[in-house]
């Protein structure tokens, strides 16, 4: 009986040892660092997935506003519905790559992961670009010149009129503010009036083509369209930093009084902590009271700065009351910060556009949409604490958008 047995378990136990063993080399290798390394790889090659996909919405965007004069001031169906699912793949990318990002999961997961979010953003990127060229065609065919003409010299002289007369702001500000304060809002205003300017070149070589149907009149178009896009893109972005700059000019006197408030609580709060707390909380308001004295002279002539620089000396003292304060004393501690932190949170958001809008790798607009998202969360929160750490969230996204965005210029990411 037995004689017929052993060959059955010799063959059993033999495939037993040889799959146990082929497990343990597979968890090996996985575990190797050159597959973290081609995993990281794959979550980055993922993140260049996405970019080229944000560019090719931006592109579609071009020449959607360009076939507008086209359609009457409608969309094109075919463009207009591939955009929209491309949106809507890339703002699902972002989150998850943030995720991966954020907090890896194990190898294997996060290159399986990070492969697939380059495969759906790829996609995504052929659909929109097979749209994009069934509609440029459609375009070549159909396209009415004189009234695409006739719309983008309008708008040119819209937003002409929108920037208003040179450097009437910029010696506004050159006389009340400082230069590093000035310049958030006259370096998008030239870059305004440099964009405006290609958009009238562009467009006056459209002009001149209009007449002879062998020159590529289209391409001019676009490019005038560009042109225009950014400038108006600009613009935007000047004007939300001067309504910044004067109104942080006008808050910062309230902001630097309502801080020394909070930091004589904190002192006063000593006396009701244990020795070790105490002296704690006295070296908090010490370091706090010594940056809010070099923050005050600034605060005429670099409020912007001045604001960010109270919201973080708000921030450690909060984070140096802890749990010393009574509720009532954190919530009403998170009202007095939550104005400012907004304000700093939009400042910088503003900065972050203009960096990313210049050149960007993923991890840069992911943190700018992580910063927009939190800021949106802070202005409906119904709860100042919960607010107030949303606001922060997004001071911090932002300020991380920022730095990567200016590395990857740095590095030609």
């Amino acid at each position: 009986m037995w004689e017929a047995i052993y060959p059955s378990l010799i063959i059993f136990g033999g495939t037993a040892v040889a799959i146990t063993a082929l497990t343990w080399i597979v968890r090996r290798v996985r575990r190797r660092p050159s597959a973290a390394v081609a995993a990281e790889a794959a979550r980055e090659d993922a993140g260049g997935a996405l970019v080229r996909l944000d560019d090719a919405i931006a592109e579609a965007d071009i020449e959607l506003g360009l076939a507008g004069a086209v359609y009457g001031g409608r969309e094109p169906a075919l463009l207009a519905r591939a955009r929209l699912r491309a949106v809507q793949v890339r703002d699902d990318g972002f989150a998850r790559h943030r995720e991966l990002s954020d907090a890896p999961p194990a190898v294997p997961t996060l290159r399986q992961r990070s492969e697939r979010l380059r495969t759906e953003a790829e996609s995504a990127v052929a659909e929109l670009e097979a749209a994009r060229e069934q509609h440029a065609a459609w375009l070549r065919r159909n396209a009415d010149a004189p009234r695409q003409i006739t719309a983008l010299r309008r708008r040119i002289t819209e937003v002409t009129e929108q920037l208003g007369e040179p450097g009437v702001r910029e010696r506004e500000l050159a006389e009340r503010f400082a230069q590093d304060e000035a310049k958030n809002t006259t370096e998008p205003l030239g870059a305004a009036r440099r964009h405006l300017e290609a958009a009238e070149q562009a467009l006056l070589a459209a002009e001149e083509m209009r007449t002879d149907p062998t020159q590529p009149i289209l391409e001019r178009l676009t490019d005038a369209e560009r042109a225009l896009r950014d400038a108006e893109r600009a613009m935007q972005s000047a004007d939300q930093a001067y309504e910044q700059t004067r109104a942080a000019a006008n808050a910062a006197p309230a902001e630097i009084a309502s801080v020394r408030a909070e930091i004589r609580r904190v002192v006063a709060l000593q006396r009701e902590v244990p020795p070790v707390a105490a002296a704690r909380l006295g070296e908090a308001a010490e370091a706090a009271t010594a940056a809010v004295d070099a923050l005050e002279p600034r605060a005429a002539t670099e409020p912007s700065a001045v604001i960010a620089g109270i919201t973080r000396v708000r921030d450690r003292l909060d984070l140096a009351a802890g749990d010393a304060r009574t509720a009532r004393a954190r919530l009403d501690g998170a009202k007095n910060a939550l104005p400012g932190t907004l304000a700093t949170a939009r400042m910088l958001i503003g900065r972050a556009e203009q960096a990313v809008a210049a050149g960007s790798s993923a991890e840069a607009r992911i943190r700018l949409a992580s910063a927009r998202d939190e800021l949106a969360r802070a202005r409906n929160a119904d709860d100042v604490v919960a607010a107030l750490d949303a606001a922060r969230r997004a001071v911090r996204h932002a300020e991380d958008a920022d730095a990567l965005a200016a590395f990857g210029r740095a590095h030609r990411i």
